[in-house]
């Protein structure tokens, strides 16, 4: 899930180009949850799996840094801006990979993906409480969708075990961690090119992960699941953020963030088809009412 502004140096308009990337990328995302779930299959814990997942991301993406033109240049931000660069990196990736796949684990994954999609939702708030931008009345409406939406997908009607309480924080973590890595991201954007920021994102991700479970231990102690670990850094991961930023080079931002609301709809539906999750009424009302929101919040040119 990603929701930049249009990609400096962007391209002349291409809209069916564009829209068939950005679905392509929001695709990708909503597969996270069945290699999240393969992986627990396979007995590694989430943390080790947001763990190998960026340090996996951060190998890929390093040598595409390297093999520019002065990449030196490149990777040396201006001194005020690396505490934000890390800690762009640190939230958006470090905290947001485990809190997502914790809630994956924990959760239907139907249920993780319409969570995280309260991350507009978070954007307002936070825009709210740091003083950058006003509660304006017409965004009374989407933030009631999300409330209501959260309330139907989690079943909040119903009592909720330990095990589901905790991926409900995890769930809505995910949703405010990914609000801090967009709110963050339009700071730097502009100032850097994508590969420079997402080598300090993902570096500084995979940094403040490899703290608390080194990401080769899964490779050591789940040798099994190495397949799937590298998938997911391959397609979820690297591949979807590729095609979203070339996506955006052709269309609006505000269509961009609107066609990538498919994610947790794909999500949804692949748990139905390979995992056997049932959708209930309210998990589906929930979703299009947090997907309505999110449509509603979506940035605008």
């Amino acid at each position: 899930m990603e929701a930049p502004g249009r990609a400096v140096g962007s391209s002349p308009s291409r809209p069916v180009l564009g829209a068939a990337l950005i679905i392509g990328a929001a695709s990708l995302w909503g597969s996270l949850g069945i290699f999240g779930r393969l992986a627990f299959d396979h007995g590694v814990p989430a943390v080790d799996v947001a763990s190998t997942r960026a340090f996996l991301a951060f190998l890929g993406i390093l040598p595409v840094a390297l093999l520019r033109r002065r990449p030196l240049q490149r990777l040396r931000p201006q001194p005020g801006d690396l505490p934000l660069l890390l800690g762009y990196g640190a939230v958006g990736i470090g905290v947001f990979y485990f809190v997502y796949l914790a809630a994956i684990e924990a959760l239907p994954v139907a249920v993780a993906a319409a969570l995280l999609y309260t991350a507009p939702a978070w954007v307002v708030a936070i825009a709210w409480i740091m003083g950058w931008e006003p509660v304006r009345p017409r965004r009374l409406i989407p933030l009631s969708l999300v409330l209501a939406g959260a309330f139907l997908v989690t079943g909040a009607f119903r009592d909720l075990t330990a095990a589901g309480l905790l991926g409900l924080g995890a769930g809505l973590a995910s949703g405010a961690s990914y609000a801090i890595f967009t709110v963050l991201g339009k700071r730097i954007r502009g100032r850097y090119d994508v590969v420079t920021t997402f080598v300090f994102a993902y570096g500084a991700g995979a940094a403040v992960l490899a703290v608390v479970a080194p990401p080769w231990r899964p490779l050591l102690e789940y040798p099994e699941a190495l397949g799937v670990l590298l998938l997911m850094a391959a397609g979820p991961t690297l591949l979807a953020v590729i095609l979203f930023y070339v996506g955006i080079r052709f269309i609006e931002a505000s269509t961009a963030s609107m066609l990538a609301t498919i994610e947790p709809v794909v999500a949804a539906l692949l748990a139905l088809a390979w995992l056997g999750e049932s959708l209930s009424l309210s998990i589906v009302t929930g979703t299009a009412l947090i997907i309505t929101a999110a449509w509603m919040l979506r940035p605008r040119q």
